[in-house]
């Protein structure tokens, strides 16, 4: 993951882990034994996806944990990282930093038709973009110096254009709302990242 490996090389020991790997119990173990936890995720609708919700709902309450939070998306999101930090601070996690990430749309079937590539030539430049956004990031994060992007009331409202009508129509199959574990909800649901380190003074999810 080049985020890990840019914090690994500012000096933060860094480990990545996908929440589909660990369970509660491991989560709660790494998290305590971590000086900084960060979380990252694909926004869908301007919002989490499912399996991250799922995840933190399943955190053990926390006191005062410093945070990351980032997210991808293809198009803008608006505030979809500071949506995560209010999933976040009911368990205790405060938020000084959030990002996102502009990059190349994924999606190969859709209700909507959506430009869509796999030519290495033509997303070179979104990923370029992407690549010194983050390298600024992870800078601030070692640096210590508290950066929240679309975290402001402008933001927010943009990211309710798309998270108020996602979340009305949004409807979990019969299959999954049947579902009692949530270890078989996280591999039918798409796949999100956590960073961490097993051991002080950093993690990153």
């Amino acid at each position: 993951m080049e985020l890990a490996r840019l914090l690994r090389e500012r000096g933060i020991e860094t480990a990545v882990y996908s929440i589909e790997a660990v369970d509660s119990a491991k989560s709660d173990l790494l998290i305590n034994q971590s000086d900084l936890v960060g979380f990252g995720y694909p926004v869908y609708g301007s919002d989490l996806p499912q399996p991250m919700k799922d995840f933190i709902e399943d955190l053990s309450p926390i006191q005062s944990k410093p945070a990351f939070v980032y997210c991808t998306q293809w198009l803008w999101s608006g505030d979809g990282a500071r949506t995560g930090a209010s999933f976040l601070r009911p368990k205790g996690f405060k938020t000084f930093w959030g990002e996102h990430f502009l990059m190349p749309n994924n999606v190969t079937v859709s209700v909507i038709r959506l430009p869509y590539t796999n030519d290495r030539s033509k997303l070179e430049t979104v990923l370029a973009r992407a690549g010194t956004r983050l390298r600024r990031f992870a800078a601030k994060v070692v640096a210590g110096r508290p950066f929240r992007r679309g975290f402001d009331p402008v933001s927010y409202l943009l990211g309710c254009v798309q998270r108020v009508p996602f979340r009305r129509v949004y409807r979990r199959p019969v299959f999954f709302a049947r579902c009692r574990k949530r270890a078989l909800r996280r591999t039918i649901w798409p796949l999100s990242w956590k960073t961490s380190s097993p051991s002080p003074p950093a993690t990153a999810w």
